[in-house]
Protein backbone atom coordinates (compact mmCIF):
# COMPACT_ATOMS: atom_id res chain seq x y z
CA UNK A 1 0.00 0.00 0.00
CA UNK A 2 2.82 2.38 0.93
CA UNK A 3 4.61 1.75 -2.39
CA UNK A 4 1.58 2.00 -4.66
CA UNK A 5 0.15 5.15 -3.06
CA UNK A 6 3.43 6.86 -2.13
CA UNK A 7 1.93 7.03 1.37
CA UNK A 8 5.05 8.42 3.02
CA UNK A 9 6.14 10.69 0.16
CA UNK A 10 4.19 13.77 1.24
CA UNK A 11 5.00 15.24 4.66
CA UNK A 12 6.96 12.07 5.35
CA UNK A 13 8.29 13.02 8.78
CA UNK A 14 4.88 14.08 10.02
CA UNK A 15 3.18 10.94 8.72
CA UNK A 16 5.85 8.61 10.10
CA UNK A 17 5.79 10.31 13.49
CA UNK A 18 2.01 10.13 13.66
CA UNK A 19 2.11 6.40 12.99
CA UNK A 20 4.91 5.84 15.50
CA UNK A 21 2.96 7.73 18.14
CA UNK A 22 0.08 5.31 17.74
CA UNK A 23 2.35 2.25 17.65
CA UNK A 24 4.06 3.35 20.87
CA UNK A 25 0.73 3.02 22.70
CA UNK A 26 -0.02 -0.48 21.42
CA UNK A 27 0.17 -3.27 23.98
CA UNK A 28 0.70 -6.45 21.96
CA UNK A 29 1.25 -7.98 18.52
CA UNK A 30 -2.48 -8.34 17.92
CA UNK A 31 -2.96 -4.61 18.38
CA UNK A 32 -0.07 -3.95 16.00
CA UNK A 33 -1.54 -6.10 13.22
CA UNK A 34 -4.95 -4.52 13.78
CA UNK A 35 -3.35 -1.09 13.40
CA UNK A 36 -1.60 -2.08 10.15
CA UNK A 37 -4.77 -3.61 8.69
CA UNK A 38 -6.70 -0.49 9.62
CA UNK A 39 -4.22 1.82 7.88
CA UNK A 40 -4.25 -0.31 4.72
CA UNK A 41 -8.03 -0.68 4.63
CA UNK A 42 -8.49 3.06 5.08
CA UNK A 43 -6.57 3.64 1.84
CA UNK A 44 -7.21 0.50 -0.21
CA UNK A 45 -10.97 1.01 -0.43
CA UNK A 46 -13.17 -0.16 -3.29
CA UNK A 47 -13.44 3.45 -4.50
CA UNK A 48 -9.65 3.71 -4.55
CA UNK A 49 -9.29 0.69 -6.82
CA UNK A 50 -12.22 1.62 -9.03
CA UNK A 51 -11.73 5.40 -9.26
CA UNK A 52 -8.62 6.72 -7.54
CA UNK A 53 -6.05 4.25 -8.85
CA UNK A 54 -7.17 4.43 -12.51
CA UNK A 55 -6.85 8.21 -12.18
CA UNK A 56 -3.30 7.82 -10.81
CA UNK A 57 -2.51 5.64 -13.83
CA UNK A 58 -3.52 8.55 -16.07
CA UNK A 59 0.08 9.66 -16.36
CA UNK A 60 3.07 9.66 -18.68
CA UNK A 61 5.62 9.90 -15.87
CA UNK A 62 8.55 7.54 -16.38
CA UNK A 63 8.69 6.96 -12.62
CA UNK A 64 5.26 6.23 -11.17
CA UNK A 65 4.31 4.38 -7.97
CA UNK A 66 1.15 3.10 -9.69
CA UNK A 67 3.16 1.71 -12.65
CA UNK A 68 5.63 0.01 -10.31
CA UNK A 69 2.70 -1.41 -8.35
CA UNK A 70 1.30 -2.82 -11.58
CA UNK A 71 4.65 -4.42 -12.52
CA UNK A 72 5.06 -5.83 -9.02
CA UNK A 73 1.57 -7.30 -9.18
CA UNK A 74 2.35 -8.98 -12.50
CA UNK A 75 5.32 -10.61 -10.79
CA UNK A 76 3.21 -11.68 -7.82
CA UNK A 77 0.55 -13.13 -10.14
CA UNK A 78 3.16 -14.90 -12.29
CA UNK A 79 1.90 -13.11 -15.41
CA UNK A 80 3.46 -13.90 -18.76
CA UNK A 81 5.04 -11.45 -21.16
CA UNK A 82 2.79 -10.38 -24.01
CA UNK A 83 3.26 -12.68 -27.04
CA UNK A 84 5.27 -15.11 -24.94
CA UNK A 85 4.86 -17.96 -22.45
CA UNK A 86 7.80 -16.64 -20.43
CA UNK A 87 6.80 -15.26 -17.00
CA UNK A 88 7.66 -11.59 -16.63
CA UNK A 89 9.50 -12.34 -13.39
CA UNK A 90 11.99 -14.52 -15.29
CA UNK A 91 13.01 -11.67 -17.57
CA UNK A 92 13.33 -9.22 -14.70
CA UNK A 93 15.74 -11.59 -12.96
CA UNK A 94 19.42 -10.58 -12.81
CA UNK A 95 21.43 -12.13 -15.61
CA UNK A 96 18.41 -12.73 -17.84
CA UNK A 97 19.37 -10.17 -20.46
CA UNK A 98 22.85 -11.20 -21.57
CA UNK A 99 24.21 -8.66 -24.05
CA UNK A 100 20.75 -7.37 -25.01
CA UNK A 101 17.88 -6.32 -22.78
CA UNK A 102 15.61 -9.37 -22.60
CA UNK A 103 12.47 -7.36 -21.92
CA UNK A 104 11.43 -3.94 -23.16
CA UNK A 105 8.61 -1.50 -22.56
CA UNK A 106 6.57 -1.51 -25.73
CA UNK A 107 4.19 1.18 -26.95
CA UNK A 108 1.02 -0.82 -27.64
CA UNK A 109 0.01 1.98 -30.01
CA UNK A 110 3.39 2.89 -31.58
CA UNK A 111 4.43 6.53 -31.23
CA UNK A 112 5.06 7.04 -34.94
CA UNK A 113 1.70 5.52 -35.82
CA UNK A 114 -0.05 7.81 -33.32
CA UNK A 115 1.74 10.80 -34.84
CA UNK A 116 0.38 9.88 -38.24
CA UNK A 117 -3.07 9.91 -36.66
CA UNK A 118 -2.53 13.42 -35.32
CA UNK A 119 -1.63 12.43 -31.74
CA UNK A 120 1.81 13.98 -31.41
CA UNK A 121 2.10 15.06 -27.76
CA UNK A 122 4.35 12.83 -25.68
CA UNK A 123 1.95 13.36 -22.76
CA UNK A 124 -0.59 11.38 -24.79
CA UNK A 125 1.67 8.91 -26.57
CA UNK A 126 3.69 7.93 -23.48
CA UNK A 127 0.73 7.20 -21.26
CA UNK A 128 1.35 4.43 -18.73
CA UNK A 129 -1.63 2.56 -20.16
CA UNK A 130 0.06 2.50 -23.57
CA UNK A 131 2.92 0.36 -22.29
CA UNK A 132 3.40 -3.37 -21.90
CA UNK A 133 6.50 -5.48 -21.44
CA UNK A 134 7.42 -7.74 -24.33
CA UNK A 135 10.57 -9.55 -25.39
CA UNK A 136 12.98 -7.31 -27.26
CA UNK A 137 12.85 -9.32 -30.49
CA UNK A 138 9.08 -8.78 -30.74
CA UNK A 139 9.45 -5.09 -30.00
CA UNK A 140 12.03 -4.80 -32.76
CA UNK A 141 9.72 -6.56 -35.21
CA UNK A 142 6.72 -4.33 -34.46
CA UNK A 143 8.45 -0.97 -34.99
CA UNK A 144 5.73 1.54 -35.99
CA UNK A 145 3.31 -0.99 -37.49
CA UNK A 146 -0.44 -0.41 -37.23
CA UNK A 147 -1.63 -1.89 -33.89
CA UNK A 148 -4.44 -4.03 -35.29
CA UNK A 149 -2.10 -5.41 -37.96
CA UNK A 150 0.79 -6.43 -35.70
CA UNK A 151 -1.70 -7.81 -33.17
CA UNK A 152 -3.24 -10.07 -35.80
CA UNK A 153 0.18 -11.16 -37.05
CA UNK A 154 1.69 -12.01 -33.65
CA UNK A 155 -1.43 -13.42 -32.02
CA UNK A 156 -1.73 -15.90 -34.88
CA UNK A 157 1.12 -17.88 -33.30
CA UNK A 158 -0.98 -18.70 -30.24
CA UNK A 159 -4.25 -20.46 -29.46
CA UNK A 160 -7.33 -18.44 -28.54
CA UNK A 161 -7.07 -19.67 -24.95
CA UNK A 162 -3.42 -18.64 -24.71
CA UNK A 163 -4.17 -15.20 -26.12
CA UNK A 164 -7.05 -14.68 -23.69
CA UNK A 165 -4.68 -15.45 -20.80
CA UNK A 166 -1.99 -13.10 -22.16
CA UNK A 167 -4.57 -10.36 -22.58
CA UNK A 168 -5.82 -10.87 -19.02
CA UNK A 169 -2.24 -10.95 -17.70
CA UNK A 170 -1.49 -7.67 -19.45
CA UNK A 171 -4.76 -5.84 -18.75
CA UNK A 172 -5.79 -5.68 -22.40
CA UNK A 173 -9.46 -5.19 -23.34
CA UNK A 174 -11.12 -7.28 -26.05
CA UNK A 175 -10.75 -5.70 -29.50
CA UNK A 176 -8.61 -3.06 -27.83
CA UNK A 177 -6.61 -2.31 -30.96
CA UNK A 178 -9.80 -1.49 -32.86
CA UNK A 179 -10.86 1.02 -30.19
CA UNK A 180 -10.37 4.76 -30.20
CA UNK A 181 -6.95 5.33 -28.63
CA UNK A 182 -8.16 7.41 -25.68
CA UNK A 183 -11.04 5.02 -25.01
CA UNK A 184 -8.49 2.19 -24.99
CA UNK A 185 -6.36 4.02 -22.42
CA UNK A 186 -9.33 4.62 -20.13
CA UNK A 187 -10.42 0.99 -20.27
CA UNK A 188 -6.92 -0.37 -19.78
CA UNK A 189 -6.34 1.80 -16.70
CA UNK A 190 -9.32 0.13 -15.04
CA UNK A 191 -7.93 -3.31 -15.86
CA UNK A 192 -4.44 -2.39 -14.65
CA UNK A 193 -5.94 -1.22 -11.36
CA UNK A 194 -7.72 -4.57 -11.02
CA UNK A 195 -4.42 -6.40 -11.53
CA UNK A 196 -2.85 -4.32 -8.74
CA UNK A 197 -5.80 -5.23 -6.53
CA UNK A 198 -5.42 -8.93 -7.36
CA UNK A 199 -1.69 -8.74 -6.62
CA UNK A 200 -2.38 -7.16 -3.23
CA UNK A 201 -5.05 -9.75 -2.41
CA UNK A 202 -2.65 -12.55 -3.35
CA UNK A 203 -0.03 -11.12 -0.98
CA UNK A 204 -2.60 -10.67 1.76
CA UNK A 205 -3.66 -14.30 1.46
CA UNK A 206 -0.04 -15.42 1.75
CA UNK A 207 -0.17 -17.40 -1.50
CA UNK A 208 3.06 -16.07 -3.01
CA UNK A 209 5.93 -18.56 -3.16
Amino acid sequence: MVSVTAYYSTSAETTVQADLNVIEELENAEDFFHFIDGKINAVFTNDYFEIGLPDELNSSAAISPAWYGYCASQNVLDSSVLFSFVPIRNLFAPGASGTKTAIEKHHLFPKAWLSRKGISKDRDRNQIANFAYIEWKDNLGISDEEPARYWERLSGHFSNADMRKMMADNALPDNGFHMDYFAFLAERRKRMARIIRRGYERLKQGEVV
